[in-house]
């Protein structure tokens, strides 16, 4: 059940402001009791064009509310401006969709049915001019950007990476490229915290649509190329399903959002080739196997969750050895890279790590559900499991997991390797993944 509270309350887009080098958005949350005013602050490393990125900025204004939306989900929403038929349709998936963790955690399938209220803005903006630069290419520490970061260096490219905040894995990445870093800030309104203690609802927002619709707003200003992601195919794979309603914690970076959010851009007036994800028609099976050729990236990367908490005292350098994102990642490269090699990059034998004997029943199938972590799909985590076991004698506890699983067919293993369908990709650069 709602709380009461919710009755008559209101969530307002009001307004965003575009001056210099960085980006106001204004938010409104309001019940019969309570009434918060929220403004979060965007900086970019370049000076902004207002009526170029003022079509990208509605879009992250869209994005980013939902961080301040979660705090007490409204019955209605309002916007201080028109919107067009696409970005409201982005809008509503993100919370269909993009919320349906948040949801499901808080037991609150009541906040992914919001009513509506905006006026349409059916008018047709200009087409804005495309930048022929430089790709931008979103890194997050991880294996995913540092792949495609190579596969745009091996096809003649010099990309820009770009991050959202500063994060040593990110620096040293960029860094291992020999790619210079533009980096933007997002700073969230301290109310938002306080809000957030009042109504104690919290949880897990679509973020890389928000880091998407930068990359897009510093690409702008910038005078860079496409926005590539590095966005693979098993992120559209459910987590779980919850009443009926697939849950997907990488809904953002799932390839349905990607269609949405290439419509949204089109319907602005940006070419559709202006954003996508590089590493889409591959598997993140495939990908490991690619990336553990990348052998000056292994003591760069990072992909475990503690590594980058804000708290200092909880964060680690960059694997903990517990959670499900180094259990997962350290079975899927365990197939590809020796033992002992394995064990140097991560800090810990993956094998018999606590990571594992917590998450590996859930990451291959075991417990009816994927944690709720960006982790690759059940087939994968099976396939490296039995591709590994191939390779040395599995530790009790793992080879106990095996044992009471089917692992897919040799040929259902074969296809995880295949490159997939190259529609998404504009035609320079489907080569970059079949030479």
């Amino acid at each position: 059940m709602p709380p009461a509270e919710r009755v008559g309350s209101t969530f307002d887009f009001t307004s965003f402001d575009v001056e210099g080098t960085a980006i106001a958005f204004h938010f409104q949350l309001k019940t019969a009791t309570r009434e918060w005013r929220f403004t979060e602050m965007v900086e970019v490393p370049a000076t902004l064009d207002p009526a170029a990125v003022g079509p990208l900025a509605r879009l992250y204004h869209l994005a980013s509310g939902l961080s301040y939306y979660k705090t007490l989900p409204a019955q209605t929403l309002t916007s201080g401006y028109p919107l067009r038929p696409n970005e409201i349709t982005m809008l509503r998936a993100l919370i269909v969709d993009g919320l349906a963790e948040f949801a499901y955690v808080n037991d609150a399938e009541w906040a992914l049915a919001p009513t509506f209220d905006f006026a349409f803005d059916d008018t047709t903006p200009p087409p804005i001019r495309r930048n022929d630069g430089a790709p931008l290419v979103p890194v997050g520490g991880g294996k995913d950007s540092a792949l495609s970061l190579d596969l745009l260096q091996t096809g003649g490219y010099r990309p820009i990476a770009f991050s959202v905040g500063h994060h040593p894995s990110i620096t040293a990445t960029a860094a291992t490229a020999g790619t210079p870093l533009a980096t933007a800030t997002r700073t969230l309104d301290p109310a938002l915290a306080e809000a957030t203690h009042v109504t104690g609802y919290n949880g897990h927002v679509p973020v890389t649509a928000m880091n998407s619709l930068l990359a897009m707003i510093v690409a702008q200003a910038l005078g860079a190329g496409p926005v590539i992601m590095s966005n693979e195919d098993s992120a559209s794979e459910a987590t779980l399903i919850w009443n009926g309603r697939a849950v997907n914690h990488q809904y953002s970076k799932s390839g349905e959002f990607e269609t949405l959010l290439r419509d949204a851009l089109a319907t602005a007036g940006f070419d559709r080739d202006s954003y996508f994800s590089l590493l889409r028609p591959i598997s993140e099976i495939a990908i490991a196997k690619r990336f553990a050729k990348l052998t000056p990236y292994h003591r760069a990367f990072t992909s475990c969750n503690r590594a980058y908490v804000r708290d200092p005292a909880r964060r680690v350098a960059r694997w903990c050895g517990e959670c499900a994102k180094c259990a997962f990642v350290g079975l899927i490269l365990s197939p590809f890279l020796a033992r002992s090699e394995l064990t140097g990059v991560l800090g810990f034998d993956v094998m018999t790590s606590p990571a594992i004997t917590t998450h590996l029943p859930a990451l291959v199938g075991l417990s009816g559900f994927k944690p709720l972590e960006c982790v690759g799909s059940v087939a994968e985590a099976a396939t490296a499991l039995a591709m590994t076991a191939a390779r040395f004698e599995l530790p009790d506890g793992p080879r106990a997991v095996l044992a009471a699983i089917q692992p897919p067919s040799p040929g259902e293993q074969a296809a995880l390797f295949e490159v997939g369908s190259l529609d998404s990709l504009p035609a320079r650069f489907r080569p970059l993944l079949t030479t």
